[in-house]
């Protein structure tokens, strides 16, 4: 699985990352799992088209 995140602060040990629970579930990762980090540039894009899920929004 491949996602990207920005990071807010670097406060963790060296080999250590903390990331949100949410992220955690949504990758299908637990406590102490093991996970590849990297740093990458992502492309700038200049147009973003959204849809409303529900009228109420």
């Amino acid at each position: 699985m491949v996602s990207h995140c920005g990071v807010l602060e670097f406060i963790a040990e060296e080999g250590m990352i903390y990331m949100p629970s949410w992220k955690m579930e949504n990758m299908l990762l637990q406590e102490g799992s093991m996970v590849q980090v990297k740093n990458t540039t992502l492309l700038k894009d200049n147009y973003g088209n959204l849809r409303l899920i529900q009228k109420n929004f």
